[in-house]
């Protein structure tokens, strides 16, 4: 489907997704050059799954609602998730500064 500036779907995931992975992929091969395979493989294998991301942008159906409301920006969930995570992420770390 092409909106009103004619910029589709395959247009927009082009610019969206294949470019940013194929550039940063090759300058992460460049930077990483230097470095021993089993150093840089999982950096590289790491973007053949943004195959699955493309292909569902590019063959995915868009759902369109009729009406948007809009949603709250943080619920007290969410900020309860999110102090888990640091405290787990921060007892994990240990030797690195904060302050």
């Amino acid at each position: 489907m092409v909106g009103a500036s004619g910029f589709g779907r395959v247009k927009s995931v082009g610019c969206t997704t294949v470019a940013p992975t194929l550039i940063g992929g090759f300058l992460l091969l460049a930077v990483y050059w230097p470095l021993p395979l089993f150093m840089v493989a999982p950096t590289l294998t790491g973007g053949a799954f943004w195959v699955f991301a493309i292909a569902g942008a590019i063959f995915g159906h868009s759902a369109v609602a009729a009406r948007v409301e809009p949603i709250s920006y943080f619920t007290k969930s969410d900020l309860f998730v999110l102090t888990v995570a640091l405290v787990i992420v921060r007892s994990f770390v240990r030797g690195v500064r904060l302050g």
